[in-house]
């Protein structure tokens, strides 16, 4: 009977640990991306089961040698399907992520530009599947796993050769860097980890296609999914504990965009044996763009706030208001409690809203003033109220919404 030989076992163990860990990480970051109902987890979850999958192939030989003391069949050019399949999902999920986390102009005709071309390589494979891969097989059945890896004179070779390069290697690489040079602090750090992550599985996924099994495959193997950790840990938010045992504002210090979204109020679990403190009414200023009145129904947002007992007034500007803009947000600043920013595409635009900005964010720093940043699209939330938790608007699920509010506002006060 032949038995698997050592770099056999090599390549089985080193395939099965990436695939079974992606599997347990991923589906964990999609149970959290459902819980929180957070779109980018959902990608991000879909991304880290796609790269561990890419090595399904050998997983499944793997197998087959294990229980049948035969290499799967590959009549079909099986083997290669089976991790290739993949290769689409994992471009369509990280081409998103890039693409919120970059904001580039006119990203979408990158992204599905990107999309079209892996829809392609996937037809491309299904329809000459033994062509599109140079198999090597064992000379004796299940003495070591099928070798495979992509033919780059084929159509599907020449199409990973383009998305690779041009697209993970050139395009999203380039622009993270970039971001990087021009941000500063944690910011510079996460965009430069994910750059790095995308350069290190990029690199070490090529010379899985050059490298023979053996003892070099464990190392190639190990790189692959330490860039994979390298995107996580660039993507993910990094929250400051607050050092007291009550309830504290949690602030979302390093993260270059929002994976998560606030739980609601019903989901938030209380801290045991902690009392809720006394709030003597205060005043919220709201600060947006007179574009947006009707957009973000702002006199409705007021108004409902203000049926809650601790909140006393809600204040905004009116554009046919007589009263001075200046002197009017210099006094509402001054008597509120509380600073409500709606973020949007006219927001970012006008020279009054960032002015507001830069006044709440300094009164913010003293201890003055507490920062709610309200947002539809996360790109539109400026770089100076990232670090602060915010809420997402909802039209449609209008009630809701204000709960929400309320609920971060109340989070804010109970942490003076």
């Amino acid at each position: 009977m032949i038995m698997l030989s050592d770099f056999g076992w090599i390549d089985g163990i080193t395939s099965s640990s990436i695939v079974i860990f992606s599997l347990v990480f991923g589906i964990y970051i999609l149970y959290i991306a459902r819980k929180s109902n957070a779109k980018l987890l959902y990608y991000m979850g879909v991304f880290i089961l796609s790269t561990g999958l890419m090595y399904l192939g050998v997983f499944s030989d793997f197998l087959a040698v294990l229980f049948t003391k035969n290499n799967l069949d590959n009549t079909n050019g099986m083997v290669g399907l089976l991790s290739y399949i993949w290769f689409l999902p994992l471009q369509v999920a990280s081409s998103y992520l890039f693409g919120q986390v970059i904001n580039p102009k006119k990203k979408w005709i990158v992204i599905f530009s990107q999309w079209i071309l892996s829809t392609l390589f996937a037809l491309a494979i299904f329809l000459d599947p033994l062509n599109s891969f140079n198999f090597v097989y064992p000379l004796n059945p299940g003495e070591s796993l099928i070798d495979y890896n992509i033919n780059f004179i084929t159509p599907a070779g020449i199409l990973s050769l383009v998305i690779t390069i041009f697209y993970v290697g050139g395009f999203w690489f380039i622009n993270l860097i970039y971001k990087g040079v021009q941000s500063k602090g944690v910011i510079r750090k996460k965009f430069f980890l994910v750059g790095a992550s995308i350069f290190i599985y990029t690199t070490f996924g090529f010379l899985e296609d050059f490298t023979v099994p053996g003892i070099a495959i464990v190392i190639i193997r190990v790189g692959y999914m330490s860039g994979i950790l390298l995107m996580y840990f660039g993507l993910r938010e990094e929250p400051e504990k607050p050092q007291e045992s009550i309830k504290k504002e949690v602030r979302v210090v390093g993260g270059i965009i929002r994976l998560t979204k606030q739980l609601e109020p019903s989901l938030q679990k209380p801290l045991k044996n902690t009392k809720k403190p006394k709030v003597s009414p205060f005043n919220i200023f709201i600060s947006y763009s007179t574009q947006d009145t009707n957009y973000f129904h702002i006199p409705e947002i007021a108004k409902k706030l203000e049926e809650y007992p601790e909140i006393n007034k809600v204040l905004y500007w009116v554009m046919d208001s007589d009263q001075n803009i200046i002197d009017y947000i210099e006094r509402a600043l001054n008597e509120s409690k509380v600073f409500v920013s709606f973020c949007s595409e006219n927001a970012i635009a006008s020279k009054a809203v960032k002015g507001e900005w830069m006044a709440a964010y300094q009164l913010e720093q003293i201890g003055k003033l507490k920062i709610v940043p309200v947002h539809e699209m996360q790109r539109y939330i400026p770089s100076l109220l990232r670090p602060f938790l915010n809420v997402e608007f909802s039209s449609k699920n209008f009630e809701k919404f204000i709960k929400q509010l309320y609920h971060e506002i109340m989070r804010k006060i109970e942490s003076y």
